[in-house]
């Protein structure tokens, strides 16, 4: 059973949008996500969407940020056109979806007000990339005293050797969270019930 049983959990499912799904080098994450999402659900754990997403002209990134050149060259990640969940992952009704124009989950959204409205003290994090949303969330979540656990093997990264040493250090100083895998933290919650 997980170390942070009994606390008030929220799984959170990070930038699983294509492209992005694409840089996955074993496409099959996203199976085991999609199977991890539905013992969230019936486990009662709440499940919620963190998006890259920007208005139309990016008008969230500066003008000469590289990256806003990279998504205008293909029109990435514009809400309500080019944002959309990959669907093997997709929401349901009753979940809950933000947008962020940043790397962090944190940055820009009402991610932290919903949290704490829910009484959530413990995050479950899923997505992509292990070196990027997972990496920037897991930090700003623990600067802000959330227990996290970070599904392993529901993190890709383009780089398999920057996931596999971030995976290993997770664990340790600073950012002292769980590191398990999918089947692991399912397990966890049927045990709880």
């Amino acid at each position: 059973m997980s170390s942070n049983s009994g606390r008030a959990t929220a799984l959170l499912i990070m930038h699983m949008q294509p492209p992005v799904t694409d840089m996955a080098a074993d496409p099959s994450f996203l199976d085991r996500t999609g199977e991890t999402i539905k013992a969230a659900r019936a486990s009662g754990v709440d499940v919620i969407y963190v998006l890259a997403g920007y208005r139309p002209g990016y008008p969230e990134l500066g003008a000469t940020s590289p990256v806003r050149e990279m998504l205008a060259q293909h029109n990435l990640f514009v809400d309500g056109v080019s944002n959309a969940v990959h669907e093997k992952v997709a929401p349901q009704k009753g979940d809950v979806t933000v947008r962020t124009p940043r790397t962090s989950a944190f940055v820009g959204t009402d991610l932290e007000i919903v949290l704490r409205s829910r009484g959530i003290d413990h995050l479950v994090l899923a997505g992509i990339s292990t070196g990027g949303v997972v990496l920037a969330t897991l930090t700003d979540a623990r600067e802000k005293d959330f227990a996290v656990t970070v599904l392993g093997d529901a993190c890709a990264d383009p780089d398999a050797g920057v996931h596999e040493n971030l995976l290993k250090l997770y664990g340790g100083s600073p950012w002292f969270s769980e590191v398990t895998t999918c089947n692991e933290w399912a397990s966890s919650l049927l045990a709880s019930v």
